[in-house]
């Protein structure tokens, strides 16, 4: 490969933030050469590589923010059992605490732990029981029901935006959700639009339009053009 190719390559994946593919595309290229892949596989496989390296550094971030020191297996965690509460420990420290709860067909159902498979069956949200909209504010299930009505993928876009309690104060997130449906913004990226800019600036930039306003808005009635008179707009049509 040409410097300047390779330079110019890699200033654009770091403009991008890709660097995994930065770190990984040459080396690619030869096994795609050694392997007779085309073009297409080539770009699979250097993607796959980016997608993987952030979700194995989106697992670490969790881990560091939980205050782990290393990685725990199973036989490294203490559960202990009151009549009150479920408390696992780890060397002897609290991590986590659940309720003891009594009886038949009772459970204690943190959505948060479902939200990645909710992800990839995302049509079954509305009939699982892992999902509980009188858990949320009910402005979370209102506006669901309006993704839904605008996209068949609509589930998957609201689950999407659950996840982003994980990285932000869950207050912010119902206010983001709060004033999209207000101004009729339904989908993830939109959402998350208005949350930067709650975060930047503590409001959206945008200016509401009151109703009085919007009654004073003459109707404008498009009539359709003639479809007949479209030959005379042709070359030559008019003769």
């Amino acid at each position: 490969m040409m410097p300047v190719n390779k330079m110019l390559i890699e200033a654009y994946l770091k403009k991008l933030k890709m660097p995994q593919a930065a770190k990984t595309y040459e080396a690619l290229a030869r096994e795609a050469a050694d392997n007779n892949l085309d073009y297409e596989e080539y770009l699979l496989c250097v993607l796959e590589q980016e997608v993987h390296q952030r979700e194995n550094n989106r697992i670490q971030r969790g881990i560091r923010q939980a205050g782990f020191p290393v990685i725990k297996t199973l036989e490294s965690f203490d559960v202990k059992a009151t009549a009150d509460e479920v408390k696992i420990l780890y060397k002897g420290t609290i991590i986590a605490s659940h309720p003891r709860i009594y009886g038949r067909n009772q459970e204690h159902i943190t959505l948060d732990h479902y939200l990645e498979l909710l992800l990839q069956k995302s049509r079954a949200l509305g009939n699982t029981k892992v999902y509980k909209p009188q858990t949320l504010a009910p402005i979370y299930e209102q506006y669901r029901r309006s993704l839904n009505a605008r996209s068949q993928k609509g589930n998957r876009e609201f689950v999407r935006i659950l996840m982003l309690h994980r990285d932000y104060p869950p207050a912010l997130v119902t206010e983001a959700v709060e004033t999209a449906m207000a101004y009729n913004v339904y989908s993830y990226d939109g959402v998350l639009n208005i949350l930067g800019q709650l975060l930047v600036s503590g409001s959206p930039k945008m200016n509401p339009v009151s109703k009085d306003k919007l009654r004073s808005i003459p109707e404008v009635v498009v009539i359709p053009p003639d479809l007949s008179k479209y030959s005379v707009l042709m070359p030559g049509g008019g003769q």
